[in-house]
């Protein structure tokens, strides 16, 4: 279909922007749920799988996709614009709610700075270690593809990694939940190593185009 209409779009500025955008929702979706789990039963014990750290693959994933075509500082310049927008759009949210009538939409909106701050935190931390492993794993030339999506991998989900690792534990004190946090990292992890791999899996299909 946009190949019929390409006269009428840039279809590379339609890419980037498709990648900036992707960007921004995924930061702001996980900034909304953050703190929010669904709960379900393994190996006897109810576990915790939080929402919003289900979205970091693709922030994380994004960013590199923008390091590689269009260099760190672009990918720097993106994490950082989308830190902006994510923060205006949680502040208005919680203005409105706050102005308004709908004391449903208060109830929902303000916890979000809180839960924005803790965002900031370990997506910051987050995305200047994925910056920078990934700019260190691509100082040499790659031989072939398997090689580059093989350090696009291990950059994202090393990156997981670190996040869940520190992001759990304040999950588990802010719901005063139980259970093995050790657990509840490995399971989390687990399910980004699966991501991370459907993730690069189709970066590399349409790197391949």
């Amino acid at each position: 279909m946009l190949n019929q209409i390409r006269g009428k779009i840039n279809l590379d500025k339609f890419k980037e922007y498709c990648l900036v955008l992707g960007y921004f929702i995924s930061l702001f979706i996980t900034t909304c749920f953050f703190f929010d789990t669904h709960q379900f039963k393994m190996v006897g014990t109810i576990q915790q799988l939080p929402i919003g750290l289900t979205f970091f693959p693709i922030t994380f994933g994004i960013s590199n996709i923008v390091q590689y075509k269009y260099g760190r500082v672009a990918a720097n310049s993106l994490v950082f614009a989308g830190f902006i927008f994510d923060t205006l759009l949680v502040f208005g949210g919680v203005f409105l709610a706050w102005v308004g009538d709908r004391a449903d939409y208060w109830t929902v909106f303000k916890d979000l700075p809180h839960i924005m701050m803790a965002t900031w935190f370990f997506m910051g931390i987050g995305s200047v270690f994925n910056i920078l492993l990934y700019n260190y794993l691509s100082k040499k030339e790659p031989k072939n593809i398997v090689i580059m999506l093989l350090r696009f991998f291990i950059a994202i989900t090393a990156t997981e990694i670190l996040t869940s690792a520190m992001s759990m534990p304040l999950m588990f004190y802010k719901h005063g939940l139980s259970g093995s946090i050790l657990l509840a990292i490995a399971i989390i992890v687990t399910y980004k190593v699966l991501a991370n791999i459907i993730i690069t899996s189709t970066y590399g299909i349409f790197v391949k185009k």
